[in-house]
């Protein structure tokens, strides 16, 4: 691959790519989790979550995480 006067062989493209896209995944975990943040609701007195959102929040990173290990495998 002709990179203006470079050259790179094709495994440093590949492992270009590869970080490329394990750099997407974290992103895209991370808006995940964010999401799933924004759809809990505070309570109105003391400003703290209801009390199953911590349980809840540690479960969805799990399967989100497990999830990416199944992809990859």
């Amino acid at each position: 691959m002709n990179n203006g006067d470079r050259m790179i062989d094709a495994s440093t493209a590949y492992t270009a790519v590869e970080l490329a896209e394990q750099e997407a995944e974290e992103r895209m975990r991370a808006k995940a989790i964010g999401a799933f943040d924004d759809m809990w609701f505070e309570n109105g007195e003391d400003g703290e979550f209801e009390p199953d959102y911590e349980y809840h929040r540690r479960n969805f990173i799990r399967k989100l995480n497990k999830e990416d290990e199944v992809q990859e495998a």
